[in-house]
């Protein structure tokens, strides 16, 4: 053999070793640093990161579920006020219910029964179901309508 085969033989053999080295086990993840099922579901559970996903996505909420946590919904407020016997409010109702993507992005819209709560319906002006009452910040009344449709949300409140 001559000394330039030799030499690339030996390049080989040294570039070799050092692949092998580079990729052994130092550069394993540590079995408890390793993405599992179980870290990653953690990592995702995780409290602040869930509030703010939720906060930033749209939502279909009952009152007791709003009125209980109010300073975690942030974005728009509307508040759905319906009736049973109302088949426009059983419309409304069931598309939110049934299609989350009907809810612009970061709006929540609270689901209120008008007969249950006449307390919270007097609060707004509201005699008559289905309404839409979009809230300010504060929870005060920026706009009230009477929708036809789950589309009126969208074209009530969000065209303002």
């Amino acid at each position: 053999m001559n000394k330039k085969t030799s030499a690339v033989i030996m390049s080989l053999i040294a570039a070799s070793a050092f692949s092998l080295t580079a990729c052994s086990t130092g550069d394993a993840m540590e079995a408890d640093k390793a993405m599992t099922n179980e870290s990653m579901e953690k990592d995702s559970m995780e409290k602040d990161s869930m509030e703010h996903d939720a906060m930033m996505s749209a939502s279909y909420t009952t009152y007791k579920e709003y009125s209980s946590a109010m300073s975690k919904y942030d974005g728009n407020r509307v508040v759905l006020f319906f009736a049973d016997d109302a088949a426009t409010s059983s419309a409304i109702d069931k598309t939110f219910s049934e299609d989350a993507a009907s809810i612009p992005e970061g709006t929540t819209v609270v689901r209120v029964n008008l007969e249950s709560h006449q307390d919270v319906a007097d609060k707004y002006s509201v005699t008559s179901a289905p309404t839409f009452v979009e809230l300010d910040s504060n929870g005060d009344a920026k706009e009230s309508w009477v929708p036809e449709s789950a589309a009126d949300l969208v074209t009530g409140a969000m065209s303002n």
